[in-house]
């Protein structure tokens, strides 16, 4: 289809009420020592900000993530995030499964150096993991099942801080018939 690529607002982080969608996760439920918060920074968008420490095997991560939703994304071609960094590598994770213990989907991406970035990354671009391992052998993302999202950083240790400004859907249909989650 040609034309216009269409794209719909999932995450508006300059919204107040956006918050309350999300919980914190860090390796604290494993046994590790990581700390994160989110919360809103002084321009009015979200910070996800706090401090990774690794254990004796170099592992540690910091995360959060929407708490559970349905997100009917398979007319879409991808997602965009708005972001600034700190210059670390960042996550971008969705799950299609609403237990806890499931496949999560993963991209990696730069936060960069202060300024702001858009990232558009393709659904296909996202990789099955099981417990932090790639699971080669999980089905491809169903962007038409997503039922969370969420932010990580990992093996990286020390403060981190990073300021996001949307998550949003974009493709080539025009505009949804229905809106692409519900509450």
């Amino acid at each position: 289809m040609n034309g216009p690529q269409a794209e719909i607002t999932i995450f508006d982080f300059k919204k107040p009420e956006e918050l309350r969608r999300w919980v914190t996760m860090d390796d604290r439920v494993m046994g590790g020592a990581s700390k994160s918060c989110l919360g809103h920074s002084e321009k009015g968008d979200v910070r996800f900000r706090g401090n990774v420490r690794l254990n004796e095997r170099n592992l540690g991560f910091a995360s959060v993530r929407s708490k559970n939703s349905e997100f009917d994304l398979k007319t879409f071609e991808g997602v965009r995030i708005r972001v600034k960094g700190d210059g670390k590598i960042y996550r971008l994770n969705m799950k299609t499964e609403k237990h806890h213990d499931g496949f999560l989907y993963q991209h990696d991406f730069h936060s960069g150096d202060g300024g702001w970035m858009e990232h558009s990354i393709p659904f296909e671009a996202f990789l099955p993991f099981f417990r932090g391992k790639h699971a080669k052998d999980a089905p491809p993302l169903d962007p038409g099942s997503i039922k969370s999202f969420g932010l990580m950083v990992v093996g990286q240790e020390g403060d981190f801080e990073l300021d996001i400004e949307h998550i949003k859907a974009y493709g080539k249909s025009r505009t949804p018939e229905l809106s692409p989650f519900s509450s």
